[in-house]
C-alpha cells in the first residue's frame, strides 16, 4: 500500500507536466502586457521645464531704464523775472536718461529747425547725456525736443514732420517751449 500510494503521488505529480510553462514565462507575460507609453510621455518633463523657463523670463523683473529728462535753463546777463528769454541770452539745453542715442532739436515757431545736436558746434555728448548751448537770434516761440532711441531719424526741418517720423520709429521724446522776446 505504501508502494501504491507513492506510485499514485508520482503519477499525480506528473499529471499536466506537458502543460507546464517554460522558465521565465512570468517576466515575458508582464513585459508584453505592460502599457507602452507614447514618445511624448517621456518628453513631458522637458516641455514642463521649457514652459517654466519661458514664464520666468517673461515675468522676471527687468531694471527700468531711467526716463528721458529735458532741462532748459535760460542764462540772462542781468537778473530777470520769469522764464522767458531775450534775444542774445544763452539757453543751456540738457537731455539725460533714456536708452541708446540722444539728440536735441530746436524749432522756431514750430516751422524752422534752428539747431540740431549732435551737429551744432556747442554740442557735447557724454555717456549720461547730451548738452548744447543755444543763443536765440530772433523773437518767437522755440520748441525744444529731446529724443532717445536706437536709431534716431534725421530731422528734415519741419517740426510736425520730424516729430511724426520719430513717433513712427518708436522714438521716445520730450518737449519744452521757450518764449523769446
Amino acid at each position: 500500500m505504501i508502494e501504491s500510494n507513492q506510485r499514485i503521488e508520482a503519477a499525480l505529480a506528473q499529471l499536466g507536466a506537458e502543460y507546464e510553462p517554460p522558465l521565465g514565462w512570468e517576466a515575458r507575460v508582464l513585459a508584453a502586457t505592460r502599457a507602452r507609453r507614447p514618445w511624448w510621455w517621456y518628453a513631458m518633463p522637458g516641455f514642463a521645464v521649457t514652459a517654466l523657463a519661458v514664464c520666468a523670463v517673461a515675468l522676471w523683473p527687468t531694471a527700468a531704464l531711467p526716463a528721458l529728462a529735458l532741462s532748459v535753463e535760460v542764462q540772462h546777463p542781468a537778473p530777470v523775472r520769469g522764464r522767458e528769454g531775450q534775444v542774445g541770452d544763452t539757453v543751456r539745453i540738457t537731455a539725460t536718461g533714456g536708452d541708446g542715442e540722444r539728440a536735441i532739436w530746436v524749432y522756431r515757431d514750430e516751422q524752422q529747425l534752428v539747431l540740431r545736436c549732435p551737429g551744432a558746434s556747442s554740442c557735447a555728448a557724454s555717456p549720461s547725456g547730451i548738452q548744447v548751448d543755444f543763443v536765440p537770434r530772433q523773437v518767437g516761440t522755440y520748441t525744444i525736443v529731446a529724443l532717445t532711441g536706437q536709431r534716431l531719424p534725421l530731422p528734415a526741418g519741419a517740426y510736425d514732420n520730424d516729430t511724426a517720423a520719430a513717433r513712427r520709429a518708436g522714438i521716445m521724446f520730450r518737449e519744452d517751449k521757450l518764449t523769446v522776446r
